[in-house]
């Protein structure tokens, strides 16, 4: 269900969404100027999550795309082992 429900993720409200349904508390503000745009953590069904929301600008110098939004989910056991990351990118809305 928590792989399912990420891999929907096409949105800020989706991602609020999230969040909230599995109780991930934001970890500390990176600040204004950084490309990471949040970070979260938390426990799901014995896993710890961790969550991180950062962005990019595809644009090179004669073209102007939107950005892009990356999220980049990871799943570790109680002691810390990796069991698997998990990414969804969506375009700028």
């Amino acid at each position: 269900m928590l792989l399912e429900d990420f891999n929907k993720i096409q949105s800020d409200a989706a991602l609020n969404d999230f969040v909230i349904r599995y109780g991930l508390k934001e970890l500390k503000n990176t600040g204004p100027a950084s490309a990471v745009l949040g970070e979260w953590t938390g426990a799901v069904d014995g896993r710890a999550v961790y969550l991180k929301y950062r962005w990019f600008d595809p644009s090179g110098p004669f073209q102007n795309e939107p950005d892009v939004h990356v999220l980049r989910l990871s799943l570790r056991t109680p002691s810390g082992e990796l069991l698997g990351e998990h990414e969804v990118r969506f375009g700028d809305v």
